[in-house]
């Protein structure tokens, strides 16, 4: 079921681009009417948008440096354990 998924993903990357956009506009408008900032904690939280920026932000790091946790010997190699 995945893969078709992920192939129609990939026939249709404009429409999937399309819909993304869709969606982080649409966040970001929820953000700016929906959400009460008069009880934010820190300036930064007034900005629209800002806690899916800093999640996506972070996400980011932590695929940074599980790359460069792996690249430092937790990989190993395809037939590890075959010897």
């Amino acid at each position: 079921m995945i893969v078709k998924y992920i192939d129609f993903l990939k026939n249709k990357s404009q429409l999937a681009k399309i819909c993304g956009f869709i969606f982080a506009v649409l966040v970001v408008l929820w953000s700016i009417f929906f959400v009460d900032h008069e009880k934010s904690h820190f300036s930064l939280e007034n900005f629209p948008g800002f806690w899916t920026l800093f999640t996506l932000f972070s996400c980011l790091v932590i695929v940074f440096f599980a790359k460069i946790y792996g690249s430092l010997g937790i990989k190993q190699e395809e037939d590890y354990y075959d010897k």
